[in-house]
């Protein structure tokens, strides 16, 4: 196996602050990372920053397992949506220089989008994923047709199919859910204040902070040099070229080599130490002030006890976490061509430098407000995450346990009001409030110092009754979407729901809510007088689209 290290310390570096005085051992960051890779196989790159400098750089594996290139300081990984980050610099960037206001509404520089949209949808929002606006992976695989099928596809097809979207998520800047349709939006307001194609922009831009290696691509056949190739295995033990096919880029799409995020990464630290009015400083800083925990393409979070900074990426076979540890200024960046999980590689090479994380949760992410402790009989039942996820709270031996189709039981222990904390040390904490559908009973809300809160519905007892259900039979269409649904009631609580040419199986898992195979979920929607108006559909990134009944019904 070929693999090349780079060593730019001594064999060990003194850490302290946080640290704990422990060491950088170099030696076992290696050990860890060369375990992960095969004689055979695509490859790696890891780097650490600490103090301004790098301090452990290393490549594993292949570049191109064709012609047997090995990963080096010149391989070019695409880190997918770690590639958010630098779309937002550019935008803070312009917003410095006086070329927009973060806080201007999106139609003063695309005013072909959203037009019945009255609400404002602010730069700010869609910076933070606070828009409402629909994620088009989600919306393309709502007309059963992938964006990752689809050759060629661009900024501009994508930008074409939000013109048509006359409805969003949610009011903008009431929710938060990720979308990688906003950062094509934003791409394209670069593009408009800069008179640039964003491609052109960002490459200068990039230069001009000595990234000189690194570059959005906007042509899926473009040579990129020192390209390292995607690969995929699916279990027969044989590798197969992960091939890239589409022209998208702003939201991910980024081609880098880790030499220019670890230079990355040094800019970042001296420009928060010096705590100046600039877009280095202002992208980081911006976290602090965000209810969500995402902003200007970060993330937030913490690693043991102290606060962290990441952004994980995947396209096809590629992969790339970045973690940023300010209060110790460690940054750890991780990119692959198909071979490890780099969220995971990263928070290994974490804890080989911190040692492992604290097990357990004594203070649980918990909501702002506490409510009164439930009865316990009052939140035994069943419940559905908005993920279409069913969750069971059951009691047995005296003791709750949070109960998942396919997943391990796990013990709930009181924690403090209406909160109970997961005991496997997850750091997961479910909070019970009342219902918003079903009078008497609870709901509950999921917390975690990670992720954003997660709601569940209380799932009543199912009432079949066929007359009724045999009403919601038919042919229903979405115009935003150009998307056709074909609804077939079976009998006892079955239907077939047909999107695009393929009939889907489904069931009625509460009133009024239809669970489709592929993760859809499907909520009836009537009239004042009862009728029946149509169905909201929503799926993972994609709320609130409705159908509406076809002529022919």
């Amino acid at each position: 196996m070929t693999k090349r290290t780079q060593f730019l310390l001594s064999l060990f570096l003194a850490v302290t602050g946080a640290i704990h005085a422990q060491q950088i051992d170099q030696a076992a960051l290696q050990s860890l990372i060369d375990q992960q890779i095969g004689d055979d196989t695509p490859g790696v790159a890891v780097g650490v920053v600490y103090k301004g400098e790098v301090v452990f750089e290393h490549y594993a594996g292949f570049a191109n397992l064709e012609y047997q290139i090995p990963v080096d300081e010149q391989s070019v990984f695409n880190i997918a949506s770690v590639a958010k980050q630098f779309t937002a610099a550019m935008v803070v960037d312009l917003s410095l220089q006086g070329k927009l206001n973060l806080q201007d509404d999106l139609r003063t520089y695309l005013p072909e989008l959203y037009k019945a949209i009255k609400d404002p949808i602010t730069i700010e929002q869609i910076l933070t994923h606070t828009s409402g606006i629909r994620d088009y992976c989600d919306l393309m695989a709502v007309q059963r047709n992938p964006w990752w099928r689809r050759e060629g596809l661009s900024n501009k097809t994508v930008l074409k199919m939000l013109q048509k979207q006359q409805t969003l998520n949610f009011k903008p800047g009431s929710d938060y859910t990720y979308s990688n349709s906003g950062y094509i939006v934003l791409a394209a307001v670069v593009a408009k204040v800069t008179g640039e194609s964003f491609a052109d922009y960002s490459r200068n831009w990039f230069k001009s902070i000595g990234l000189n290696h690194t570059q959005f691509s906007d042509n899926y056949m473009e040579v990129i040099p020192n390209k390292t190739t995607a690969y995929a295995n699916w279990g027969d033990g044989r590798w197969q070229i992960y091939p890239m096919i589409t022209d998208l880029h702003g939201d991910g799409f980024l081609y880098t080599s880790l030499g220019d995020m670890l230079n990355y990464e040094k800019q970042i630290q001296a420009a928060v130490l010096a705590d100046q009015n600039s877009w280095k400083a202002t992208s980081q800083q911006a976290l602090d002030l965000s209810p969500t925990g995402y902003s200007y393409g970060l993330e937030q979070g913490n690693f043991n006890g102290q606060p962290m900074i990441y952004h994980s990426g995947a396209t096809g076979a590629y992969g790339a976490h970045v973690a940023r540890l300010p209060q110790d200024q460690l940054s750890v960046f991780v990119m692959n061509n198909g071979i490890v999980d780099a969220s995971y590689l990263a928070t290994q090479v974490l804890e080989t430098i911190y040692g492992p994380q604290e097990q357990g949760v004594a203070s649980p992410s918990m909501p702002e407000t506490l409510g009164a402790k439930p009865k316990e009989s009052s939140i035994l039942g069943t419940y559905l995450l908005e993920s279409s996820t069913e969750v069971a709270i059951v009691k047995r031996n005296d003791t709750l346990f949070r109960e998942i189709k396919g997943a391990n039981p796990v013990a709930l222990e009181h924690f403090k009001g209406n909160v109970y904390k997961y005991t496997n040390g997850s750091g997961l904490a479910v909070a019970f409030v009342p219902s918003e559908n079903s009078a008497g009973k609870f709901d509950f809300e999921l917390y975690h110092q990670q992720i954003p809160m997660r709601k569940a519905g209380w799932l009543p007892p199912l009432e079949i009754i066929p007359e009724e259900l045999q009403k919601l039979s038919g042919d229903y269409a979405n115009a935003e979407l150009d998307s056709k649904m074909l609804v077939r009631y079976l009998g006892e609580n079955q239907f077939t729901v047909q999107l695009k040419d393929r009939a889907l199986e489904a069931e009625l898992i509460r009133a009024n809510t239809i669970r489709v195979n592929g993760g859809y979920i499907l909520t009836p929607q009537f009239n004042s007088d009862n009728t029946l108006k149509g169905f909201s559909l929503n799926y993972g990134r994609v709320q609130n689209v409705i159908y509406t009944p076809s002529a022919k019904n």
